[in-house]
């Protein structure tokens, strides 16, 4: 629908698509901040500190080494930044483009937990439970688009 109207309007636009963002800006301006976030890099570090009682992963029977979906995670400030450089791109006279933005790294949510539960260098506990598949999840689907923006991770 967006390629129609930019062809009917003269309009050039920079579809930026992603899933899975994480963290926060150095001074906490931006990031999720949302109450009961399904999200798992904020549940896990919510139940490590107690605020919750578990993490849940949902779904296990997905086609994956170990049955729980994989994500590419993004961090908010790399986000940020992707939707400044289409910005720029746009204004340098860039066609209409759509981009998946992301590191291109997939990471296994089961993989995530055992990793992150007990690491040595966090000191982080917390329990895990099993659900069922949440609503709309893909799981390990993945599919074919024109580009994929790969970002290298910012200094942290």
């Amino acid at each position: 629908m967006l390629a129609d109207v930019a062809r009917a309007a003269s309009l050039r636009y920079a579809a930026l698509r992603y899933f899975n963002v994480a963290g926060s800006d150095t001074e906490g301006r931006i990031g999720q901040a949302t109450p009961n976030a399904t999200l798992l890099i904020k549940v896990a570090c919510e139940a490590a500190l107690g605020k919750r009682a578990d993490v849940a992963i949902f779904g296990t029977d997905y086609p994956t080494p170990d049955g729980t979906g994989v994500r590419d995670y993004i961090h908010i400030e790399d986000l940020a930044s992707a939707h400044v450089d289409a910005l720029s791109y746009l204004r340098g006279g860039g066609a209409s483009v759509t981009l998946n933005v992301g590191y291109g790294t997939a990471t296994a949510c089961g993989r995530f937990c055992r990793a992150s539960n007990g690491c040595r260098e966090s000191g982080w506990r917390f329990a895990r439970s099993r659900a069922g598949r949440g609503p709309g999840s893909a799981g390990g689907a993945r599919r074919s688009h024109p580009r994929r923006a790969r970002l290298a991770p910012a200094p942290r």
